[in-house]
């Protein structure tokens, strides 16, 4: 998996002074980094160039599905020491809730059941989601589809603290998303309820 590199900032003399609220806080720099041979080695690359903050896909994003984190893995990710500040995941790209396609939204479905429940593994705070396209039927089915993907995936996984967290889309004909008003319009449908994180 390929990885984006932010410019890391330069090392600062320690001082005692505190900022004197959170709007005084300097910004978290970071970048995503690839989980090849284990979540933790995400932390340790991202630490590696200065990151304070990361995002990591939970699996191969080119894949649906993916076998369990080993339990060793899990223990190295949970026990490093040196970890950047913030660490959050990102959904597979293959993940399309708006999709039309029965076969398709079955897939994203379960992947995204499953994703959640490796993040939650994680200690992850939320999962950054594309909402997908609607494929040709419109936003406003699109929308409906996406909201009833995300109560059924929610229902299945309802011990989960990880939250979701909406992507915007690249603008194309059929994407969902592309703007961050589309969920917010009263015509939109779109109802977060209160169990779903979000």
């Amino acid at each position: 998996m390929a990885t984006k590199q932010f410019i890391s900032p330069k090392k600062k003399q320690k001082s005692d002074r505190k900022p004197e609220s959170k709007d005084d806080a300097s910004p978290l720099l970071g970048a995503h980094m690839s989980i090849r041979g284990g979540p933790a080695k995400a932390l340790e690359r991202g630490r590696s160039i200065g990151c304070m903050a990361i995002q990591i896909f939970v699996k191969n994003n080119m894949q649906w599905f993916a076998k369990p984190l080993p339990p060793s893995e899990l223990e190295q990710y949970h026990t490093f020491q040196d970890r950047p500040s913030v660490v959050f995941g990102h959904a597979s790209y293959l993940i399309n809730p708006g999709t039309n396609n029965p076969a398709f939204l079955e897939k994203s479905t379960r992947a995204l059941e499953e994703e959640l429940l490796r993040a939650d593994q994680l200690g992850l705070p939320f999962l950054v989601l594309h909402p997908g396209a609607h494929m040709g039927d419109g936003e406003t089915a699109g929308l409906s589809r996406i909201v009833a993907t995300l109560d059924a995936v929610f229902a299945a996984v309802r011990t989960v603290r990880c939250r979701i967290s909406s992507d915007q889309n690249s603008p194309t004909a059929s994407s969902l998303a592309s703007t961050p008003p589309t969920f917010s319009r009263p015509d939109s449908t779109f109802h977060p309820r209160k169990d779903s994180g979000k």
